[in-house]
């Protein structure tokens, strides 16, 4: 059977300093295993010494496109090409109705496009409905902008896996963006590995947030979080006494250090603190799901990133991110302007990303009921829209924007889609504030409770009452 996740090539995207062969080893060391090599203007000879040299590559699969060619696996068809008489072959397909027909025809698997917008085919589409990758007996690979971000979603839509061509021929690390796939279960992950997501953010002394409020929201979720540390805070419940901002170079040798031996499904930004990580951030990171939490004023108000820092967001990070959760404070910040929650979400969505402002001072005046706090998602393009969840009278809320981002980030690592993981993460974090909120905890704004969510079953109530 064909792999879940296919690459197609294609040599005149490729980065200056890249040639075909070393980036499809590349991939091929991040777990491809499957390449349909295209390059249809080469001549006869010298396509052929490709796929020759591409054969070579351990445990890949190489199959010729349009063209058949004697040192080839397979060959894939273009949609109006004959069958061939024989032989292990697939074709290309537009609309869900040719699935059927080329398996008729003794192709072994089809893909069907467009699944998305493409890059690489600038006004192809639109894209098909995804009910249309639902329901066949061939396999069916979704093709036509499929990203990192996109991928998880076309197997939930029905797709037996994903084809790419321009995310990885354009990357700068190819193989990272193999690996993401790999995070999302496309190249088939040992059954019962949990996706792996990174945060990259800062400490806090005080356990409530940052990569403390990260990894211990992960834990509960389902997920193995990695993290990169930006700096180290000296933090209580009253507020930040002190900030170590960790050098680039140190911060550049973690992200390398996570994404040469992890597949990250996801990414989790937290306090970055400078423009150069900012934009080291959105360099090395911006082709995987990326969830952007601009921390950029603590819980105890205290300033962790300028306006400098601000622009850098909205620039650089932003158009790469697949959402961002500002609080109130930072996408007025971000937008420099103050106007209602539902229109900061509008005008930070016109940046290109999804967006989700989470619950500001003016939530009773925005149309919700006494009993609601309201968030409000917009995704680009789009119209905000009031993501309710119940108020918790609670002075320990430190730390809760960290858990919320963090546990979007969790669900679009294990495929939810995007208003799916919003809606789960607010869900969650209401539990967590209301495990805390009778604790006292701290002279000041006490944390949200990172203890398991089944504490009364489990927890600390069930260890007090059980000696050893």
């Amino acid at each position: 059977m064909i792999s879940r996740l296919v690459l197609l090539t294609d040599r005149r995207q490729l980065s200056p300093r890249h040639d075909l062969l070393s980036v499809v080893a590349d991939c091929v060391a991040a777990g491809l295993r499957t390449v349909v090599v295209r390059e249809h203007d080469l001549p006869p000879s010298t396509r052929h010494g490709v796929i020759v040299a591409l054969k070579a590559l351990p445990g890949l699969t190489v199959i010729s496109s349009r063209l058949a060619d004697e040192a080839a696996d397979g060959l894939h068809l273009a949609a109006s090409q004959p069958e061939p008489p024989e032989g292990w072959w697939g074709r290309s397909c537009h609309r869900a109705s040719e699935v059927a027909e080329a398996g008729a025809q003794g192709a072994r698997w089809v893909t069907l496009s467009p699944w998305a917008a493409s890059l690489s085919k600038l006004g192809y589409g639109p894209p098909l409905p995804r009910q249309a990758y639902a329901g066949h007996a061939l396999p069916v690979l979704a093709l036509g902008g499929v990203r990192p971000s996109n991928a998880a979603a076309a197997v939930e839509a029905g797709a037996h896996g994903v084809a790419v061509m321009g995310e990885v021929m354009r990357a700068d690390h190819p193989g990272r963006v193999v690996r993401s796939a790999a995070g999302a279960g496309m190249t088939g992950p040992t059954p019962g590995t949990p996706p792996v997501v990174l945060t990259v953010a800062g400490t806090d002394s005080g356990g409530a947030a940052g990569v403390a409020a990260d990894l211990t929201t992960w834990s509960h979720l389902g997920v193995h979080g990695a993290c990169v540390v930006t700096a180290v805070t000296a933090q209580d419940t009253t507020g930040v006494r002190a900030v170590h901002a960790v050098p680039l170079p140190v911060v550049a040798a973690q992200v390398e250090a996570v994404t040469d031996d992890l597949a990250v499904a996801a990414v989790k930004t937290g306090m970055l603190g400078s423009v150069d990580v900012v934009r080291l951030v959105a360099e090395r990171l911006g082709h995987l799901p990326l969830v952007v939490d601009p921390v950029l004023v603590a819980t105890s108000g205290a300033v962790l990133g300028g306006a400098d820092v601000a622009r850098a967001y909205a620039a650089h990070l932003l158009p790469r991110a697949t959402v961002a959760t500002p609080n109130r404070d930072e996408a007025v910040a971000l937008c420099g302007v103050e106007v209602p929650s539902s229109e900061l979400a509008e005008r930070l969505a016109d940046t290109g990303c999804a967006v989700v402002v989470t619950g500001g001072p003016e939530w009773r005046a925005e149309g919700a009921v006494a009993a609601d706090c309201v968030d409000w998602l917009c995704l680009p393009g789009g119209v905000p829209q009031a993501v309710r969840h119940p108020v918790v009278a609670t002075t320990h809320d430190h730390g809760s924007g960290c858990t919320y981002s963090s546990a979007v980030a969790a669900g679009l690592a294990h495929g939810r889609t995007l208003e799916t993981a919003v809606a789960d993460a607010a869900a969650y974090v209401t539990g967590q504030l209301r495990q805390g909120s009778g604790w006292s905890l701290g002279r000041g704004r006490g944390p949200v409770s990172h203890l398991v969510p089944c504490v009364g079953e489990y927890g600390v109530e069930r260890r007090r009452r059980s000696p050893r």
